[in-house]
């Protein structure tokens, strides 16, 4: 990677705040900021307004707290697994085809889930059947199986087996950032 240095002029609070994030996250300034501003590209280049997407990430995060999850207009009332795994099947393939990170996606959807246990290997969702988080979980596991991943439904449980090589690249990311402390 070829390195142009260039000069930004920002408020000396705001770099002191930048300073601590990125130190709370493992990393140097430089390194959060070029990460920060690779996703705002990505996200620019896709349509959207990098500082308005940031803002609205921030209410999902709050609604989120307050126990709002993300569920598909479709799946809304209902309970019917064969409209839910056509649901999460349609979906895991359009997300796919965006080119995102399916394993994020399914981070990001269990987050809805009380009873979530994510290890290295595998994410494993305990719901009470026909609860919303029953849903889904169903949601997550069709989604796992668009991706090709090894899901185990029994019900109620939903265990998804994390690949070796996104475990190696997860693995290989926290380490650079322990180097560079």
């Amino acid at each position: 990677m070829v390195v142009h240095r260039k000069t930004l002029a920002l408020d000396a609070d705001l770099i002191d705040k930048l300073k601590e994030v990125a130190k709370r996250r493992g990393t140097t300034l430089s390194n959060y900021l070029r990460s920060l501003l690779r996703e705002a590209i990505e996200i620019e280049g896709r349509g959207y307004y990098a500082p308005k997407a940031l803002r609205e990430r921030k209410y999902e995060y709050l609604l989120m707290n307050l126990g709002f999850v993300y569920v598909p207009k479709e799946l809304v009332g209902r309970s019917n697994d064969a409209v839910v795994s056509s649901v999460s099947e349609r979906l895991g393939s359009v997300m796919r085809e965006l080119g995102i990170d399916l394993i994020e996606l399914i981070d990001l959807l269990s987050s809805s889930c009380s009873n979530v246990i994510s290890e290295s290997r595998k994410i494993v969702i305990l719901t009470l059947p026909n609860s919303a988080e029953y849903l889904i979980a169903k949601l997550i596991a069709g989604i796992a199986k668009s991706a090709g991943l090894k899901v185990k439904d029994e019900g109620a449980l939903v265990t998804i087996e994390i690949p070796s090589e996104e475990l190696s690249k997860k693995l290989s990311e926290f380490s650079s950032r322990r180097r560079r402390r």
